[in-house]
This record gives structure tokens, sequence and C-alpha cells, in this order.
């Protein structure tokens, strides 16, 4: 439930098992889901990413900031994100970014980590929701660092 609230006060939405489950089955990943901007210009999704080639193998757990292609702030939004991901690189958690030169695709940044990697602690749930924490602390620094992005948030039973 802490998680549920900080990424609903940091993200602007939130999530449910109708939508979560949703994303699993198209998307395979378990996630919740916040747009933001006219359009869904850009979303948030925090959670869990199941990988395609080997099922076996344990998911990424992680946070995402998707660029629609179609966003009509989509430079401004990029710019912001490419700048977060490379300051980051100096910083504790390392965003990746992908595809952010290309608006015929769905581009962004992330920061995930292995779950297998969670084991190994003491409590591994807890953990996790320290991991969690973490990654919307940066989300709410990216919001604070970037005033001038579209923030209405649009968070519905079918999130993207």
């Amino acid at each position: 439930e802490d998680t549920v609230e900080k990424f609903a006060a940091v993200c602007g939405g939130g999530g449910s098992t109708t939508s979560a489950m949703r994303q699993l089955r198209v998307h395979n990943r378990y996630v919740m889901v916040a747009g933001h901007g006219a359009g869904w210009q850009f979303e948030f999704l925090l959670g869990y990413w199941f990988p395609d080639e080997q099922p076996i193998d344990a998911p990424e757990v992680g946070l995402q900031i998707n660029l629609n292609p179609k966003a009509s702030e989509r430079r401004v939004i990029a710019e912001a994100m490419l700048e977060f991901s490379n300051t980051s690189q100096q910083g504790v958690r390392h965003w990746d970014h992908w595809k952010l030169s290309n608006d015929r695709e769905w581009e962004g940044i992330g920061c995930s980590i292995n779950l297998d990697e969670f084991f190994a602690s003491e409590d591994h749930v807890e953990a996790i929701k320290k991991w969690f924490k973490e990654l919307l602390d940066d989300v709410a620094a990216f919001r604070g660092q970037n005033p001038q992005l579209p923030w209405s948030a649009q968070a519905t039973e079918g999130d993207a």
C-alpha cells in the first residue's frame, strides 16, 4: 500500500488489478500506470517486466518513463528525459534511455534490477519496496527539474 500511495502522489495516478492484468496479458509487464499530457503524451510505469525470450528467467523490477511518438510536445519531453538519463550516470541509480531520437516509436528512460538480486536480501519484499521508493524519489526529482512538461495526470481502467 505504501508503494501505491507514493506512486499516486509522485506520478499522479494509480493502478488497478484489472489494469495490471491487462498490462501483463498485452505487454508482458505487471505495472502501475499513470499517463500525462493531452492525448497521453508520456507515461510512468512501475512494476515488473517479464522476459519474452526465456520465460523462465526472472523479471526486471523497475520504473520506466515512456514517450508517445505522437506527443505534441515530444521534442521537449525527450530532451528532458535525455538530460535526466545523462545526469543520472554520475549518481547511484543509472537511468538508461532508448530511441530518444526516433519520433516513430515509443521511446523512454528506465531503471531496473533483475528480481534475482533481491533474493540475497534478508527480507526481499522490503528490499523491493525500498527500491520502488528510491525510483519514485528519482521521479519526484525529474518532475521538480521539469515543471514545463504537461503534468496533467490520466489514469483509467484502460491504461495505455
